[in-house]
């Protein structure tokens, strides 16, 4: 369902996800100020999040799983994810947050 020009709602049985599309750097930080949880791949908004000690679920490509382990061992509430094929990724995603 479409919100608005940027903003989409899924539901899924229970629940629902909220889709932002072309927001600027001051709305996401508005948005992390208010959310228990990031679902992104590893961007200036993953370090936004984890000084704001909000729950981060980061994507990684497995080429840098290296160098994101040292970026981002001083993070709390911080769990990491290789890409993958969308299925896998989200099945596995899914299954931490059960």
């Amino acid at each position: 369902n479409k919100l608005d020009n940027n903003t989409y709602q899924i539901n899924h049985g229970n629940n629902f996800i909220i889709l932002f599309n072309n927001i600027n750097f001051f709305d996401i930080q508005y948005l992390l100020f208010n959310s228990d949880l990031l679902i992104s791949c590893h961007a200036a908004v993953t370090n936004v999040a984890a000084a704001l000690t909000v729950k981060i679920f980061d994507i990684i490509d497995p080429s840098e799983d290296w160098l994101f382990e040292k970026y981002t061992v001083h993070f709390r509430n911080y769990t990491s994810f290789k890409r993958a094929n969308f299925t896998i990724l989200a099945d596995n995603i899914i299954s931490k947050l059960r």
